[in-house]
């Protein structure tokens, strides 16, 4: 590590750069009982520096430092950090900012978590490695090793900032400007905003469903210690009670997958048993956070998920089982104006198939899940699963245990099979399209096997092709393409809610669906917004529609 340019110094140089209209890089603050150290680097000057301060100092200027009116500010995980310090983004221009977490997960979205650390993303854009930190706070001593390490992180983080921009697309670029800063801005004001909750009403049903919890398991269990939350206990009690699983590998790392156990459930009960554990004990996750409280506060985040949907966790709020829903409650005088794509990724996979069939029942206006449900003579609510297995790329086991679980009944393979072969059947180029595409894809060296979405959206494949790579990518371009509706949307509607001075805002997403808290005064205006906003979002071969709860 360099620390040539390493000095310690006080505040005012650096707020002196944040007030001018330089490029200045800064590090996430890093604080001890008593002091607090933030390195920033500034591209004109080439010096690497540490500012040392009190911890009430940072604090106090904690908007000043990471919210950029006049200077260019080039950081890694800024929203990270704007949560961390709990301060507003209100009027945060976007303009100014370079998020290298975010310029680098767009290059690419599965290199999530580690892969998206400053030292995985200076090894892999700049060759450099990143140095052991403890052996530098042991050489050099307190403050000095610090001092140094921030530093010398702001250097990295400006050098990052520059390489990144340099290799991505235009269309990354456009994205990144267009729609992934604003929407930045708009998750970290959806975390401070929050959604309410009966909190009263979440410890009733956390009492009921601990006591179902409990029960369920006793019966899965039959007495035996399993703890039904681990991947390695499941696939031990599993097989010694006679269950043979699909995928091979599992035999080799002994952990089982929600995945694998849907894989299987159409064929025994208990794997059955332990998915609807599982499910109540992601609703018990809900409803220990929410109890006792009026309001919830996710975190919101757009850099986890390989195709690029928002994700909420603390508490995971997206995942609440729809009969628990109504636990979430409007301000007082407020609603909740709830507006959902009407099955937007099989309107997806019409227009990028072009299949003239599925083409025309959207444009004739038709209601595709009664339509399989008419000519397959089933329920709506399992032509449902046999359209979006369609869409998820699932096989004809995953497709059975679905339906197994939406019936709660068993379905065998051969019928979900058939289902499959009905499907692509009535609508031949769907196949056609994920077949040739997949095929075009493997034809590509490794190493550059990729899919863009029509937004320039990209996601890489860069992994021995397979059964389960094939998939991933069959999943990719429809839930890449209903992400970028959903994010588009979103960076839309705030703009317009803002401009006209409303008090409507957004404060929940699932997937495919708007949450938005209006009062009851601007209800049928922020309803009409919604409508005009999703459904203008993209411009497809099938219009896109919207339907409100």
């Amino acid at each position: 590590m360099d620390t040539r340019h390493t000095v310690i110094t006080a505040i005012d140089p650096l707020l002196d750069i944040l007030h001018s209209r330089a490029i200045v890089a800064i590090s996430a603050p890093l604080f001890t009982d008593e002091e607090s150290f933030i390195g920033y680097y500034s591209a004109a000057s080439e010096n690497s520096t540490c500012a040392v301060m009190p911890v009430r100092d940072a604090h106090t200027l904690a908007e000043t430092l990471y919210q950029p009116k006049t200077s260019v500010l080039r950081v890694h995980g800024l929203k990270r950090i704007w949560e961390a310090l709990d301060i507003g983004t209100r009027d945060v221009n976007p303009d100014l900012i370079s998020d290298t977490e975010l310029m680098a997960y767009l290059l690419n979205p599965d290199a999530r978590d580690k892969g998206l650390t400053l030292s995985a993303l200076c090894a892999e854009y700049l060759g450099e490695e990143y140095p052991h930190r403890i052996l530098d706070i042991r050489d050099q001593g307190y403050p000095a090793a610090f001092a140094a390490a921030l530093a010398y992180d702001a250097e990295l983080i400006g050098n990052l900032a520059e390489r990144l921009a340099f290799v991505m697309t235009d269309d990354l670029r456009r994205l990144y400007r267009q729609i992934e800063l604003p929407l930045m801005l708009i998750l970290d004001e959806m975390r401070r905003v929050g959604i309410g909750v009966d909190g009263g009403k979440c410890v009733k049903e956390r009492a009921r469903a601990q006591a179902e919890l409990v029960a369920l398991a006793d019966e899965i269990t039959q007495g035996k210690t399993v703890n039904l939350a681990s991947e390695e206990q499941v696939f031990q009690f599993l097989i010694e009670q006679g269950v043979r699983f699909a995928s091979p590998w599992l035999y080799s790392t002994r952990k089982v997958s929600i995945q694998a156990l849907e894989e299987v459930a159409h064929l025994y009960p208990v794997v059955r048993k332990v998915l609807e554990w599982r499910d109540l004990a992601q609703d018990m996750g809900f409803l220990n956070f929410a109890a006792g409280k009026t309001r919830v506060h996710p975190i919101w985040g757009q850099t986890r998920a390989g195709t690029s949907r928002i994700y909420a966790r603390q508490p995971a709020v997206q995942t609440v089982s729809r009969e628990l829903r109504y636990l979430f409650i409007p301000a007082p005088g407020h609603v909740f104006v709830k507006a959902d794509y009407s099955q937007a990724q099989l309107r997806i996979l019409a227009h990028l198939s072009e299949d003239e069939n599925l083409v025309s029942l959207f444009n004739a206006g038709r209601d595709p899940h009664t339509e399989t449900a008419l000519w397959l003579g089933i329920d709506r609510d399992s032509a449902k699963q046999v359209n979006f297995g369609i869409c998820f790329g699932m096989s004809a086991a995953g497709l059975a245990a679905r339906i197994s679980r939406v019936r709660k009944s068993s379905v065998d393979i051969e019928t979900a099979q058939t289902h499959i072969d009905a499907f692509y059947g009535r609508y031949p180029r769907v196949k056609a399209f994920f077949e040739e595409a997949w095929r075009e894809l493997k034809d590509k060296p490794q190493t550059e096997r990729m899919t863009t979405a029509p937004s320039g959206r990209i996601r890489r494949f860069g992994t021995r092709a397979n059964r389960a790579v094939e998939r991933k990518f069959r999943v990719t371009l429809p839930q890449q393409m209903e992400a970028d509706l959903m994010k588009t949307s979103m960076v839309r509607l705030d703009r317009i809610f803002r401009r006209r001075n409303m008090k409507a805002r957004i404060v929940m997403m699932i997937h495919d669906a708007l949450w938005v808290e209006a009062p009851h005064e601007e209800v049928d205006q922020a309803k009409h917004l919604m409508r005009r906003m999703m459904t203008t979002a993209a411009k497809l071969r099938v219009p896109l529609e919207v339907d409100f709860s």
